[in-house]
């Protein structure tokens, strides 16, 4: 038995003795810190992307006027 199909046995048929055991391989064992949640809303919500989505690209070309004189700009 691999390691994802004896957690997921432990998941589907539990021991209370394993119970702490489950909650850390699945990395539910505790809350975060204040700093982790404060770092991961700054992350998701606060600073800008490394980079626009890819389904962006074509917006952007459609609208991006590489020579003004022959663009309706």
């Amino acid at each position: 038995m691999d390691s994802m199909e004896h957690v997921m046995d432990q998941i589907l048929n539990p021991r209370r003795e394993n119970a702490d055991q489950i909650l850390e391989d699945l990395g539910l064992a505790g809350f975060p810190t204040r700093e982790q949640v404060h770092q991961e809303i700054e992350a998701k919500l606060l600073l800008p992307p490394d980079r626009i989505p890819d389904h962006w690209l074509s917006t952007y070309q459609v609208y991006v006027c590489l020579n003004p004189d022959t663009c309706n700009c």
